[in-house]
């Protein structure tokens, strides 16, 4: 692997000089020179704000992609990644000319139609393009970093306020994805012109603090270097050995962020040691060990236990002459390559290569987990999230990782701060987080809410017959595993309210006397779906089925009111009315409407079944005691005489609360009753009485009184209490 030299702009015959010295086969060499001339001519007349030719931007990015040693394809796209958003140039024209894979490359990095969108929402839709393209295809998001490597060389030209926004960006999406990536020479120095731009009194007040005693340190170090290098040459081990200073962002991050002082910064100074083999990186650890102090808790081994991003090296930090203190890493010429260019180096181009690109990315996938990682958050996504929220979500759970955790065997992954045990396990597959039971880390049990730390072993423990509870939303803190708790309940509910839906319309069919098929066939049923704003009868059940759509109100409208004229119906907007309209007579608190021209009576609603407006209703002439309205389904309806009479809702009855009785049935565990009480207190209900049996065969009876001012409201109280985990049942019942 190159290395680069840090200038600002190349020329087209240093890129070719790069490309011949890892490209050559003359078909190669022709797709890159031509796609230069297409470029040069695209973006001839076109010039950049520093005055500069336009073509100088593309030229460089293709150089730094040498540097790269990427092939032929991705050179080419290099050169072109510009001329389809800047020039007429069609995706068309550029596969026709130089196939299909150049072609996406373009595509990948090409910026939509910024008209579509407000500025703002552009920009979202941009990266959530590119981060898309990337998973499909790693290249694209190489080019991008190329591409805005040089370009924040060159920032300079720019007003301070792009500036700031084009340096902020690089800092929360694209210095995350080249650390990801493991492409730290692109990613660090991002991160140092970032850094410059968006905190230059910090940038200035760092540097001075490093070159205080420059020359004191790099004495130091080179002293240091001196007497390693005669202990290994001692034993005659090959090696190679390099010193460097931390750049400036990791000091600020360190002194400003972490609150430590300039002093308590131990890899400040850090030697780098090559070597051929494993083997030989842990034989020089022992023998740095043997000649220096290691300070405690600061040997890492990253050859062991890789970093997801394919890092491998062994770290230690050591007590130097004089009281100096050094970091110093271990590691071998493959391990460094792949340390300082990441995918970029796994993707190097090799000419006898039988693998295909897709083939290769397919590799790369198995090996670095953020491509699993997004695409887990391209499947959360749904038509309602916009691309503000998908870039949230990346940035949220993916890009700001920075805890470390193992499996029992070893494989590593990345997490964001404060995440917990439950969020490793939705992690590692949805399955697993549905099935948790418990946690151990460090082969220890800890509580669900446990905060993961880096280096921390987790043990998920699992039981087949576990599932997720709701209470789990609050406790989580990665989008993925939120949603993927939510997914499991929508399923879940969606199966019970379609069972519940079917079982609601074959009750009011049996009450009719009418049969399923008189239901299914129906020459009205796609009207009527239709009516409703049902795509599919499975969705008529579900609406049903959750509360959302009166099942009396439907059936009605396709098969006409019951025969029955003591029977009750609601018209389209849920109101209960009367078979046969009878003039409405003042009735105390303008509750109940009462036919047959009765006036000034005593009107009660009956204790035993609780009736609340917009049930149906019928009313009963008692002896002293005047009207007792029953709801239809009362119980002690079928057990009185002949004396009812017709009453209804008033149409303005007033918003006065009302008992009424519930029963939920559902699977003992702890906290359900909290719930069921938090999730009454949501709906904005009165809890008048609530008692909790537990049954012979594990499950729990929950009866209780709470109010509600009419059926609707009561739907949302039913609906409430069904969403919570391990609730089966909830019925209305009587006293």
């Amino acid at each position: 692997m190159k290395s680069e030299r840090k200038r600002a702009t190349y020329s087209y015959e240093e890129v070719m000089q790069n490309v011949r010295t890892y490209i050559t086969k003359p078909e190669d060499i022709d797709l890159i020179e031509r796609a230069y001339q297409w470029a040069k001519k695209a973006h001839e007349n076109q010039y950049r704000k520093s005055g500069e030719p336009y073509i100088i931007h593309p030229i460089s990015v293709a150089y730094i992609l040498t540097t790269l040693t990427v092939g032929p394809a991705t050179i080419a796209a290099g050169f072109l990644h510009d001329v389809v958003e800047d020039t007429p140039i069609t995706l068309e024209e550029i596969a026709k000319e130089f196939g299909p894979q150049v072609a996406k490359l373009v595509s990948g990095v090409t910026k939509l139609d910024k008209l579509q969108y407000r500025a703002s929402d552009a920009t979202s839709a941009n990266y959530q393009k590119l981060i898309i393209s990337m998973v499909e295809d790693v290249r694209v998001i190489i080019i991008k970093l190329a591409d805005r490597l040089h370009n924040m060389r060159t920032i300079g030209n720019l007003r301070e306020e792009k500036q700031k926004r084009i340096a902020q960006e690089t800092m929360d999406i694209l210095v995350p994805i080249a650390h990801r990536l493991g492409i730290y020479k692109i990613k660090s120095e991002l991160e140092d012109i970032s850094f410059k731009i968006l905190h230059r009194d910090h940038y200035y007040e760092m540097a001075a603090l490093v070159n205080k005693r420059q020359e004191e340190r790099l004495h130091a170090l080179d002293a240091m270097m001196k007497r390693i290098s005669t202990i290994l040459d001692e034993q005659e081990i090959e090696f190679e050995i390099q010193g460097r200073i931390k750049n400036m962002y990791s000091i600020y991050k360190k002194v400003v962020e972490k609150g430590k002082d300039f002093n308590e910064i131990f890899d400040l100074l850090a030697i780098r040691i090559l070597t051929d083999t494993v083997r030989d990186c842990y034989a020089i650890l022992g023998f740095i060990h043997n000649e220096y102090r290691p300070i405690p808790n600061r040997i890492k081994d990253y050859i062991a236990m890789p970093k997801p991003n394919m890092y491998q090296s062994l770290h230690t930090t050591v007590l130097g002459d004089q009281g100096t203190i050094f970091e110093v890493q271990i590691r071998t010429h493959e391990m460094d390559r792949i340390a300082e260019y990441g995918i970029a180096a796994h993707w190097a181009y090799k000419e006898n290569n039988v693998m295909t690109s897709e083939q290769e990315q397919r590799q790369m996938e198995q090996e670095v987990k953020i491509f699993k990682e997004i695409k887990a958050i391209i499947e959360d996504a749904d038509d309602t999230t916009n691309e503000t929220e998908f870039i949230e979500a990346v940035k949220a759970d993916v890009l700001s990782a920075n805890v470390y955790v193992f499996t029992p065997r070893g494989d590593v992954y990345s997490l964001t701060s404060s995440a917990t045990p439950l969020d490793f396990a939705y992690r590692i597959h949805s399955e697993v987080g549905n099935k948790a039971t418990g946690f151990k880390v460090n082969n220890r049990i800890v509580p669900i809410s446990y905060e993961l730390k880096t280096g921390d072993v987790v043990e998920v423990l699992t039981s087949s017959s576990a599932k997720p509870s709701e209470s789990w939303l609050r406790i989580v803190k990665t989008g993925h595993a939120k949603s993927k708790i939510r997914q499991y309940f929508k399923h879940i509910r969606r199966d019970e309210n379609i069972m519940h839906g079917k079982d609601f319309i074959e009750r009011e069919l049996e009450i009719r006397g009418l049969e399923w098929q008189d239901f299914i066939n129906s020459s009205d049923l796609n009207a009527t779906l239709e009516r409703y704003g049902q795509k599919s009868l499975e969705e008529a059940y579900i609406a049903i089925g959750s509360g959302s759509l009166s099942v009396r109100v439907f059936i009605n409208k396709l098969l006409g009111q019951p025969k029955d004229t003591r029977d009750l119906h609601s018209d389209d907007n849920n109101t209960i009315i009367k078979n046969e309209p009878q003039a409405p007579v003042k009735t105390p608190k303008n509750v109940i409407t009462i036919g047959n021209d009765v006036d000034n009576v005593l009107i009660n609603l009956a204790n035993c079944c609780a009736p609340i407006p917009n049930d149906p209703i019928v009313g009963y002439i008692s002896k002293g005691k005047g009207i007792i309205v029953h709801r239809t389904d009362c119980p002690s309806v079928k057990q009185m005489g002949e004396r009812f009479i017709n009453v209804g809702w008033a149409e303005n009855i007033e918003k006065t609360k009302h008992k009424v009785y519930l029963r939920v049935i559902s699977f003992d565990r702890p906290g359900l009753l909290s719930e069921i009480i938090n999730s009454l207190y949501a709906v904005k209900t009165d809890i008048i009485d609530i008692t909790s049996t537990v049954n012979h065969d594990s499950t729990v009876t929950t009866r209780l009184t709470v109010t509600a001012v009419d059926t609707m409201q009561l739907d949302k109280i039913k609906l409430s209490i069904q969403k919570i985990s391990g609730v089966y049942t909830i019925e209305r019942t009587t006293k």
